[in-house]
């Protein structure tokens, strides 16, 4: 007979994602949805929010920071509902977000992305902990720098691109089997639509990578766990092929 006290915590594990991803969904559209239809809706350069005046790009930062704020919250609702479910946790206090935990302790971040305007909100949120972002558009150009313009903390990839005027579905993943090659321990996130990810998730590029979602918030937890198990002061080894 199971053991009725991991059955009813994993239950209630179960009942505590039912209730908060709703709540927090709607949460985001709440706070999010009155200011951006306001910056939508101007033909000018201000918008009034809350009886005050403000600047377009004033209201742009405002919902970037506000989305940043519901980020780290959903982070760390994740890692209470992760740490609750563990049996051997009772008594020790759960871990912080691994965003607000670990992004800040990233330096240098590599994109590879032949839309790198697709990531925009990403790489804002990450150059607003101080993390620089290099952009790459190809698999030969990310190689280029990953070689010459090192150290890096980690690299991010999308799966499919175009490469040389023909779109190849599996660069990305090419990508990280020639960076495990040239750079042994440098992690790589892949960052890539819904369908793409499950149509890739066997291949054994994207089960060595350090990390594959379609999820944004997802994708800053996954570089807040890299940054946080990154030694201060340290950076990844570097080195060329």
């Amino acid at each position: 007979m199971p053991d009725p006290l991991p059955l009813a915590a994993s239950n209630g594990v179960e009942l505590a994602k039912g209730v908060v991803w709703p709540l927090l969904v709607g949460l985001v559209l709440w706070r999010l949805f009155p200011t951006v239809r306001l910056v939508l809706q101007s033909r000018g350069f201000t918008v009034r929010v809350g009886g005050a005046e403000i600047t377009v790009q004033q209201a742009s930062e405002q919902i970037a920071a506000q989305l940043d704020d519901l980020r780290t919250q959903l982070s760390q609702v994740k890692a209470d509902v992760a740490h609750a479910a563990r049996p051997s946790s009772n008594g020790h206090p759960p871990p912080a977000s691994p965003i607000a935990a670990g992004v800040h302790r990233l330096s240098r971040v590599l994109w590879v992305d032949d839309h790198p305007q697709n990531n925009a909100f990403e790489m804002a949120a990450l150059a607003r902990q101080r993390v620089r972002v290099v952009t790459a558009m190809s698999t030969a150009e990310g190689l280029r720098l990953a070689d010459s313009d090192g150290p890096w903390d980690v690299v991010v990839t999308d799966v499919g691109r175009e490469e040389n005027g023909r779109f190849q579905p599996d660069a990305g993943l090419q990508l990280i089997e020639r960076l495990h090659e040239r750079h042994p321990g440098l992690p790589v996130v892949v960052y890539t639509s819904a369908p793409t990810l499950a149509r890739t998730r066997a291949h054994p590029a994207l089960a060595a990578s350090a990390g594959a979602t379609a999820s944004g918030t997802e994708l800053l937890d996954i570089l807040g766990r890299l940054g946080r198990g990154k030694a201060p002061g340290l950076a990844p080894a570097h080195a060329t092929g």
